[in-house]
């Protein structure tokens, strides 16, 4: 039976850790990506295969580039075909899940990809820019190192993490709504200190990150997804 331990000791994911059990609202539940607010407790009484369609439905809404949903929806695939193969249980796919679902992982897939792909193409000037990449600097290390609520990311994801509710997930920012999640990051970050990182963690970190916690499920070693609050 695998060990229970916080997401901050595995790794492995933040839109947080939980347990099989009392999985909590995920980025799902939290409709982080215009997934419809449905707990952790939910998908694991619905079985398997709704966390299998949570994720692929994170993955598609998170305005992720193509290549990059595709490689962690490779691993969403391994759990799958595990569990049509029946050698994998309910309680273990929603653990896989949470791994992506729960912790700091996907939320962290999205600040990057504003920073990378969305950011340059803003109207922001360099200095605006420059304010906007330190403080998400910050904000990632601090969601990163489990040292900020699972809340607070949703917060600074701001309309990247809008209910269904409220129109879903938005792709793209303006140049206020930047300063405003930059704002929302320096506010989450000014009561802690933050941890000091050399880099953001890069998507291949985080996709090597969720790899290693797939193969622990399918090894049945997994420690049990533990979502910090």
């Amino acid at each position: 039976m695998p060990d229970e331990s916080p997401a901050a000791n595995q790794h492995p994911a933040s839109l947080k850790p939980f347990s099989a059990g009392c999985l909590v609202p995920v980025f799902l539940a939290l409709a982080v990506i215009g997934l419809a607010y449905m707990g952790l407790q939910k998908i694991v009484s619905s079985t398997g295969p709704w966390a299998l369609q949570a994720a692929d439905k994170a993955l598609l809404e998170a305005g992720l580039p193509e290549t990059q949903r595709a490689e962690f929806g490779a691993e969403v695939a391994r759990l799958r075909e595990a569990f049509d193969a029946e050698t994998l249980e309910s309680s273990s796919v929603v653990n896989g899940v949470a791994g992506l679902l729960e912790t700091p992982i996907l939320p962290l897939l999205i600040l990057n990809d504003v920073v990378d792909r969305r950011l340059p193409a803003s109207g922001l000037n360099e200095a605006q820019k420059a304010e906007f990449m330190a403080a998400i600097a910050d904000f990632s290390a601090a969601a990163d190192t489990q040292a900020l609520k699972y809340q607070d990311m949703i917060t600074v994801l701001g309309p990247l993490a809008r209910s269904e509710e409220e129109g879903g997930p938005k792709q793209e920012l303006d140049d206020k709504e930047f300063l405003a999640m930059a704002e929302r990051a320096r506010t989450a970050t000014a009561r802690i200190e933050v941890p000091k990182l050399d880099t953001m963690p890069t998507f291949n970190a985080l996709l090597e990150r969720y790899r290693d916690h797939v193969d622990a499920v399918l090894a049945g070693t997994a420690p049990t997804v533990r979502r910090s609050e």
